[in-house]
């Protein structure tokens, strides 16, 4: 519970800091990006779309989550997300996927495009 408190108020502490524009959200990503040793950046379009994806994850979860399941490549299940989920949710998306997850950044302007597209997997990830 602490963790999703935690990730709940850095979550916070960062819309805030955008919404004054104290910092943006390209240098956001980049810090992110640094403090959990992921890839991030943009995310552009050309994989074929498979519907199959958005239904391994309930909505509730994918929602609380802030990601989006974009590819399945050499069984680990890519998605894309704003900031890398709690403890809390990552302990439910293994029970609930039993896939190995990899996760790639993007600012949260972009994670809004990509997860109101009707063709999220049409963005492959490049960095």
């Amino acid at each position: 519970m602490e963790e999703v408190k935690r990730s709940g108020e850095l979550a916070s502490l960062a819309d805030r800091l955008l919404d004054l524009n104290l910092i943006s959200e390209t240098a956001l990503l980049e810090a992110l990006m640094r403090r959990h040793s992921l890839p991030g950046g943009e995310f552009l379009g050309g994989q074929a779309h498979n519907p199959a994806l958005r239904r391994l994850i309930p909505e509730t979860l994918v929602r609380r989550a802030s990601l989006v399941p974009v590819s399945v490549n050499t069984g680990i299940l890519n998605m894309v997300c704003p900031d890398l989920p709690s403890e809390v949710v990552m302990t439910r998306l293994q029970m609930q996927i039993r896939l190995p997850l990899e996760f790639f950044l993007v600012t949260r302007s972009r994670y809004k495009e990509i997860s109101t597209a009707k063709n999220p997997a049409n963005y492959p990830i490049h960095q």
